[in-house]
């Protein structure tokens, strides 16, 4: 169980719980805690609606991540690599402080900083309040998703995955920015691999046409090394690029 709190500008700031494994049984000992050092007489109904968004979402993470795995015709590799994996589901709010004469229709300010992700992927639920955007991969402009409809989730691939389809899959570099006049919501499931896993990319997926861009790696030993440096797109070849 974790709280954040940071400033992404000069305007505006986020902050973030975020809770480990909260889909584990009867909402999982974290999840447990966090209730109870938020609610020490209890909260049985806020434990329920975090365990089971917790466990429908992170179904979903692993279905979608097992699915990937089968893509690249591994299906045989995907129960070992799904069921090495932890979760941490995040409950995150954006906002803005708002001087006296400030005008509502200025550019978005950004609350998160860019930045890519350290899971394998993540699903994301926001609320209607929308400010997640990426940059493309040449670099070049952000572009603000906005989900084709309220009930929509995004799925954004994190390094990890990078790494263990040997540089198949694209995590892209992604920020929040949004506007003074009202908050953003959004919880999400980081889809981690276990803190000890050992990310590799496996065989078939290193040929003579696609050789080896990573070393194998110590997930903790990455996500120590992505938090001490930064979180820029080249964290990954800077860590384990060959």
């Amino acid at each position: 169980m974790a709280y954040v709190e940071k400033r992404g500008s000069a305007a505006c700031q986020h902050e973030a719980f975020g809770v480990l494994n909260a889909a584990g049984g009867g909402g999982g000992e974290e999840a447990r805690a966090f209730v109870a050092r938020a609610w020490p007489h209890g909260n049985d109904r806020f434990l329920e609606t975090l365990a089971s968004t917790a466990v429908e979402m992170t179904s979903l993470a692993r279905v979608i991540l097992g699915m990937v795995i089968d893509s690249y015709g591994l299906a045989h590799r995907s129960d070992e690599i799904v069921g090495a994996t932890d979760t941490n589901f995040r409950m995150l709010r954006y906002y803005c402080k708002v001087s006296p004469g400030t005008s509502t229709d200025e550019q978005p300010a950004v609350g998160l900083a860019a930045h890519v992700d350290g899971s394998y992927l993540t699903v994301l639920f926001q609320n209607d309040v929308d400010g997640f955007e990426l940059r493309t991969r040449d670099g070049g402009d952000w572009v603000r998703v906005r989900p084709a409809d309220p009930d929509s989730l995004l799925v954004v691939v994190g390094q990890p995955l990078v790494a263990w389809s040997n540089g198949r899959a694209h995590a892209p570099l992604h920020r929040v920015a949004v506007r003074r006049r009202e908050d953003r919501l959004s919880c999400g499931v980081f889809l981690l691999p276990s803190k000890n896993l050992v990310v590799d990319a496996p065989p078939e997926l290193v040929t003579a046409d696609t050789p080896r861009r990573f070393r194998p790696f110590v997930y903790m030993d990455y996500l120590k090394f992505k938090h001490a440096a930064a979180n820029g797109e080249d964290v990954l070849d800077r860590f384990a690029g060959m």
